[in-house]
């Protein structure tokens, strides 16, 4: 559930914010291969395992802004607080007495004695953050921006059948700078420097990054289009991951992604619209004398790509604007473990919408990914492989005042 306010007060003052719920109930269970035996024998071991997790989140964003001229200097002040609430329950079942399995000739059977759960946890995750923005153009040519942001993070995690307990809190600060030039009424340059901080785990350092990026903006006067290129320089530090065996977790020191992005969006007629974007993505684990030192950080394609075109049909009569969109998005593959041992496979998946306007201030919107279903492996654990999500479909009544 999604609810958004804004307000201009008509004096360069304007007030935003916007609220959004969600809550899920997932459960799963398998009898996963714990090991093959080595006296000989065609069996492998097995265990049960199960789980069934319900999460909740509530996100809240309000903000200020201030706009001002003087005389050849445009201002923009923006400062706001959001805060983001993450609970989750998890209960699972961890078995031993699953029959072994031949590995020539399977025959599927067996389950758990009790279904009920051996152990479980509660963890609730708040994020507050502060934020202040200040951008300055000057004689329409030369913009600057300077960000700062101060993130509180307070967790805590209960064990569901005892009295044991944890918790943590922590706060971190960041801060980022851009300035974008216009080269000639066409073209324009850019260059930032940003900070970022993600929540931690209990008892482990917020993961932070640390990005720098140049690129440069073509919009040609013969036509309606905006060309995008941009180089960047990320750097990752205290990246949680979990083992695909173990299931436990461990940190990764430092990653270190190199890249291009190309964008480029054109109004082709007045009714079609076209946006296309491709992404290179170099990863490498930074750890000297560590065993994955040099690999890819997992789950990190190498290409990324997509297209999107959407063609609009005029209200005529009692009938609203109509807009249908298509496109597709490729993935590459990608490593699923630290190890660089095993990878998924590349995929190509189609997506499309619908909007319709049903009055001024009243927009209905559907939206579906993965339009035909399309399957692939997106990650492994010791249990076995995982596919990517099915068709999705969303729809969306949205009412402005």
């Amino acid at each position: 559930y999604s609810l958004m306010f804004d307000h201009d007060f008509d004096n360069g003052l304007s007030f935003g914010s916007k609220a959004r719920y969600s809550n899920s109930d997932t459960a799963f269970g398998s009898a996963y291969l714990s090991n093959t035996r080595t006296d000989g024998s065609n069996l492998a071991d097995r265990y049960f395992f199960g789980s069934d997790t319900s999460t909740e989140q509530f996100v809240v964003d309000a903000h200020l802004m201030y706009e001002k001229d003087f005389d050849n200097v445009e201002s923009r002040t923006l400062v706001g607080i959001d805060y983001n609430n993450f609970k989750s329950d998890n209960y699972g079942l961890y078995d031993t007495s699953a029959p072994p399995i031949s590995t020539t000739d399977p025959v599927y059977t067996g389950g758990p004695v009790s279904t009920d759960p051996t152990y479980g946890t509660a963890n609730d995750q708040k994020t507050t953050g502060l934020y202040l923005q200040q951008d300055l153009t000057f004689w329409d040519k030369l913009t600057t921006s300077v960000g700062v942001r101060n993130d509180w993070f307070d967790l805590s995690q209960d064990d569901l059948f005892s009295s044991a307990s944890d918790s943590d809190t922590q706060s971190k600060f960041t801060k980022r700078f851009g300035v974008s030039y216009k080269i000639t009424e066409e073209v324009a340059a850019f260059a930032s420097y940003a900070e970022s901080a993600a929540p931690p785990g209990i008892g482990t350092e917020p993961t932070t990054g640390r990005q720098y990026e140049v690129g440069i903006k073509y919009r040609p006067e013969a036509f309606p289009a905006l060309f995008t290129a941009s180089v960047y320089d990320l750097t990752k530090s205290n990246i949680t991951v979990y083992d695909s065996v173990t299931y436990l977790p461990s940190t990764v020191e430092k990653v270190r992604h190199r890249g291009f992005e190309l964008e480029a969006k054109a109004e082709v007629t007045e009714s079609i619209d076209v946006i296309a974007a491709y992404s290179y993505i170099d990863s490498k684990i930074d750890e000297p004398g560590g065993v994955n030192d040099g690999n890819r950080l997992m789950r990190v394609p190498k290409h990324l790509a997509s297209v999107w075109t959407t063609y609009t049909l005029d209200g005529e009569g009692a009938r609203g604007d109509m807009t249908f969109g298509v496109g597709g998005r490729y993935m590459d593959s990608y490593f699923l473990d630290l190890a660089n041992s095993g990878s998924s496979e590349s995929a190509f998946l189609f997506d499309a919408s619908f909007t319709y306007k049903i009055q001024k201030n009243t927009t209905f919107q559907l939206n579906m990914s993965n339009v035909f279903d399309e399957k692939h492996i997106a990650s492994q654990d010791s249990g076995g492989v995982y596919y990517n999500p099915g068709r999705t479909v969303m729809a969306t009544l949205r009412q402005t005042w």
